[in-house]
């Protein structure tokens, strides 16, 4: 087993520099598992703590707000480990080794998602004294050819961490290549799984040539990181990150000159023109939510969208008033938005899917654009809308009388982008926490759900909208504690932390009460987006799969509330999947 360089003859050698490989490596990442999708974000390689280096890994957020992302942590094989989504808060650094993120010394790579402005770095720092700790940063490139430049092998070596990003398994060729590209020798690795990820070191495969280059080949997309490094003998160990060069890059961002939703996170404040192009259909116009004699706290409306399917982008544009009197509700109230699937059955027996969650603010309006997109298949034809406002004011009321609400859907013309089909899996409702005993626990209010995926699947998200309310209670839970919402898809689990972190930057300000405290998964003023979670290599096409959902604290630990104040910590939630094809 030569290596190619004067310190690698033995197999003791090559051990050693597979130890450092599989010690340190790093590179891209992915939009919850957007298998060939170049917007990937991962980090190629976490070392084991055995292997002669200490891995960490460095998350900030370098913005003026609270910003979410998603890691998910799979195995060398592939597996997804664990998914974690979380808020961090502005102008924040943290660093914490991979086990006290994940739980898991199986963690190969990672999968990072979710706002840009968070940014991930690993560090290695070797247990050899006097060595000097390498940093390396994401990775975002995918391409189905990568070219690679070694180094002196007589000095160092040269190895890749190769991850499959594609949507199935494939043959990965590493080709020695001399200048004019004509091919020395080439060696396949055979049947690499989606995510899966191949540690190489060239001067194992390769004898040393003096005018060559590496060529990394297959018909799926591959992230590739490129590591060079003293060997074991070495006086002082090093390590760096060469360049991988990607010959043909996978994919193209996405085209279309619509209203760009990202550049507008996390406050959505409506523009002051919309595109030329939108055509815009009203839901809700100033209808007048109170609550009192009359009993106006949900309000139904028909609506006629477009019988055209073809739009690159839906838009919801919502806007909340105060009564014409001016006296808006003193307190933030729950509201949301909801389509009816089944209109045409009893009211009672009707089924939600719920448009957008949003969070009123102390005694005055606010105006926000949000990104519908992936419900644009709902958004045709006749429909049955319901508006609705938790709120317990009106006419008189010495808290105020109400709000009025508007609701716009804009849709902007272009290829047709989003889901091929949405499945509805819980429409808006509550869950109690707190309370352990069986029969009032969240087992006892939650079914597991069987769901085909139709084997024309590729890639499928699970959107959670997910508020905690309530306080007072122990940890004064649910609003004002940190929680951890898991979607449990075929018993994996898909973590998601809601917390809110930056209510005190909110736009909508300066409001009454306590606005600017943190909160559970809102903000009184805000819209709630809630989190987009990529479930797809825990699912199986063409079969059932089991979904089930739990409500821990942040840590972990099941939440109990032993308060007798007669408060009920709460959760609202709802959850939805998007199919692509």
């Amino acid at each position: 087993m030569s290596s190619g360089g004067k310190n690698m003859t033995s197999n003791k050698g090559t051990l050693s520099i597979l130890i450092v490989l599989e010690a340190l490596l790093l590179s891209a990442m992915l939009l919850p598992l957007q298998a060939a999708d170049p917007s990937i974000r991962m980090i190629n390689h976490i070392s084991k703590t055995s292997g002669g280096f200490d891995p960490g890994l460095i998350l900030s957020n370098n913005s003026q707000a609270s910003l979410y992302y998603t890691m998910t942590a799979y195995s060398a094989e592939g597996d997804i480990l664990v998914s974690l989504t979380k808020s961090m808060e502005p102008n924040r650094k943290t660093y914490k080794t991979p086990q006290e993120l994940f739980g898991s010394d199986r963690v190969s790579h990672i999968v990072i998602s979710g706002d840009p402005g968070i940014d991930l770095t690993t560090t290695y720092t070797s247990v050899k004294e006097g060595s000097s700790p390498a940093h390396v940063g994401e990775s975002k490139v995918q391409a189905k050819k990568w070219r690679v430049y070694p180094g002196d092998w007589s000095q160092v070596w040269d190895g890749l961490a190769i991850v499959n990003t594609g949507k199935e398994a494939c043959n990965i060729t590493i080709s020695q290549r001399y200048w004019s590209d004509f091919v020395y020798d080439s060696k396949v690795i055979e049947n690499v799984s989606v995510f899966e990820k191949k540690l190489v070191v060239l001067g194992d495969l390769f004898p040393e040539k003096s005018i060559a280059h590496f060529t990394i080949e297959s018909d799926q997309p591959l992230a590739v990181m490129a590591l060079r490094g003293t060997y074991a003998d070495a006086p002082t160990s090093y390590l760096w990150q060469n360049d991988a060069t990607p010959v043909y890059e996978y994919g193209q961002p996405p085209s279309g000159s619509g209203y760009h939703f990202a550049e507008h996170a996390p406050w959505y404040e409506c523009p002051e023109e919309l595109p030329e192009n939108a055509v815009i259909v009203p839901a809700f116009e100033q209808v007048y939510h109170y609550f009192g004699a009359e009993n106006h706290r949900e309000i139904e409306q028909t609506v006629v969208f477009p019988n055209e399917t073809n739009w690159e982008q839906v838009g919801l544009q919502f806007t909340l008033e105060c009564p014409e009197n001016g006296l808006c509700d003193h307190w933030d109230r729950s509201g949301s938005i909801q389509l009816v699937l089944n209109p045409d059955e009893e009211r009672e027996n009707w089924e939600y899917l719920e448009l957008t969650r949003f969070i009123t603010p102390y005694r005055m309006g606010m105006c926000q654009f949000i990104d519908v997109t992936p419900l644009a298949a709902y958004l045709q034809g006749e429909q049955k809308l319901v508006s609705w406002i938790d709120t317990w004011v009106g006419p008189g009321h010495s808290d105020g009388e109400g709000w009025r609400v508007s609701a716009n859907l804009v849709f902007l013309p272009g290829q047709k982008q989003g889901p091929r089909e949405v499945i509805n899996v819980w429409g808006r409702r509550n869950l109690n926490l707190g309370n352990l005993e069986e029969g009032h626990d969240i087992a006892s209010q939650i079914t597991p759900v069987n769901i085909d995926i139709p084997d024309w699947v590729t890639k499928v998200e699970a959107h959670l909208i997910a508020t905690g309310h309530s306080f007072g209670n122990t940890y004064n839970c649910a609003e004002f504690c940190e929680m951890r919402n898991d979607i449990i898809v075929n018993n994996i689990p898909f973590s998601s932390i809601p917390w809110r972190g930056d209510c005190e930057f909110n736009p909508v300000s300066p409001q009454a009460g306590t606005w600017r405290y943190d909160r559970n998964g809102w903000c009184p003023g805000a819209i709630v987006l809630g989190h987009q979670i990529d479930i797809t290599q825990a699912l199986q096409t063409g079969a059932g799969n089991t979904f089930n959902y739990n409500v821990l604290m942040a840590n972990g630990e099941p939440y109990e509330n032993t308060q007798t104040n007669n408060a009920t910590p709460y959760q609202i939630l709802s959850l939805k999947l998007y199919l692509y094809e």
